[in-house]
């Protein structure tokens, strides 16, 4: 697993296997709980790791990266090799059929794995 960004507590890398990845080492860190702004958690997170891996030379796959209100996958690749840098956030006390809105916990997670071939 790459370097685990600063700014976070993290659990223990677990390796597993992911219906669409195949075998995968996957990382979470502890919520960040009660959060009042998604992007003062996230954006450093993902910037952190778009510098460090860009410039290790990974390549954004911008075909796999995902996106939605408190939730965000970006999908970098290298050699044969995949990590998957995402957050998502789980909104508290939301009335039924209505925008999400702050407070929520927002969890990191990172995966990464070895690139399967086409079906």
């Amino acid at each position: 697993m790459y370097p685990l960004y600063p700014g976070a507590t993290w659990g223990t890398a677990v390796a597993t296997v992911s219906p669409d990845y195949g075998s995968i080492v996957a990382v979470q860190s502890l919520a960040a709980t009660g959060t009042t702004d998604i992007a003062a958690v996230s954006t450093p997170f993902t910037k952190y790791y778009d510098d460090k891996l860009t410039a290790a030379g990974w390549a954004p796959d911008i075909s796999r990266e995902a996106g939605g209100p408190g939730a965000e996958v970006s999908f970098y690749t290298k050699d044969g090799q995949f990590i998957v840098v995402m957050f998502s956030s789980v909104f508290h006390n939301q009335p039924a059929n209505a925008p999400e809105e702050c407070p929520c916990d927002v969890t990191l997670s990172l995966m990464s794995g070895t690139q399967q071939p086409a079906k």
